[in-house]
């Protein structure tokens, strides 16, 4: 996640996570739509492209520009999530890189209890969701900022 937020245009990623930061209920709303809606709409286009011979190039990117910006989404979120965190904490303006990388830890901390023996498949459960959730927000703030092009 942190070697895409360094490939991506800054001022892009920077519109989506200020975005983000200043309308999160949007953003969550307009991800929960993206889920219900443009997740069935992306899936139906994959697999009609993927019935012929030609358009299977075209499946193939649409793929991996889904998993981009599933990746930035995450991201994003991850940075909104540890500078939140870190400001909490009190930690003096903690770097991207610290912010990211507190996020993706939080995010990520239900699936690494999960492997403990004896966690139970309730932690399984509660990391889908929060991965879901994050995913919707993220995708969400990506949608309403226009792909990072408003600021």
């Amino acid at each position: 996640i942190v070697l895409l937020l360094v490939l991506l245009p800054e001022k892009r990623i920077g519109n989506i996570f200020n975005y983000l930061k200043n309308s999160t209920l949007t953003s969550t709303g307009i991800g929960m739509l993206w889920i219900v809606i443009g997740n069935i709409g992306v899936i139906t286009l994959i697999a009609i492209l993927s019935m012929t011979i030609i358009a299977i190039p075209l499946a193939v990117l649409l793929v991996i520009a889904y998993l981009v910006s599933f990746l930035v989404s995450v991201g994003v979120v991850a940075r909104w999530l540890g500078e939140s965190i870190a400001s909490k904490l009190n930690i003096c303006q903690a770097s991207v890189w610290q912010s990211v990388m507190i996020g993706c830890f939080v995010i990520e901390l239900p699936v690494i209890i999960s492997v403990i023996p004896g966690a139970g498949s309730l932690l399984g459960l509660l990391s889908v969701i929060v991965l879901i959730t994050t995913h919707c927000i993220g995708t969400g703030a990506i949608i309403g900022c226009k792909f990072g092009s408003n600021g």
